[in-house]
């Protein structure tokens, strides 16, 4: 019998591309975005935090003008377990990564959620080229 995920999107591993994340209330927080998904974006960082609220964030994929989205941390998870995978991608920091967590997005405006979306449908129709 198949299992059935509980996710409500898929997510997409975006690692190696190396997207960034400015968190503004926290300055010089270096993280590496592991996974995205239209709900959410998961991330490895070798700095412990906590957001009490819905924070703004600037996240920028390569020379793609930066997408301006609001997050709140849903879990943390303190001395994560990179896989091989991952482990290679991040071969010169991944000995710094002590912190992994999990910020679901809201969304300020159609624009915001439309560049979004877009950068999704993007990374789906590469996914099932693979295949």
């Amino acid at each position: 019998m198949e299992q059935k995920s509980l996710r409500n999107f898929p997510r997409y591993n975006v690692l190696h591309l190396r997207p960034t994340i400015l968190f503004p209330v926290i300055p010089g927080l270096n993280c590496y975005v592991k996974d995205i998904s239209l709900g959410g974006i998961q991330i490895y960082s070798k700095d412990t935090f906590t957001l009490k609220s819905f924070n703004e964030i600037e996240f920028k994929l390569g020379k793609q003008a930066p997408i301006h989205l609001n997050v709140n941390q849903v879990w943390t998870e303190e001395g994560p377990v990179l896989d091989k995978e991952h482990l290679t991608i991040l071969k010169d920091d991944f000995d710094q990564i002590s912190f992994r967590t999990g910020l679901r997005l809201k969304f300020y405006d159609k624009n915001s959620y439309h560049q979004w979306h877009q950068l999704l449908f993007a990374l789906h129709n590469i996914q099932n080229k693979k295949k």
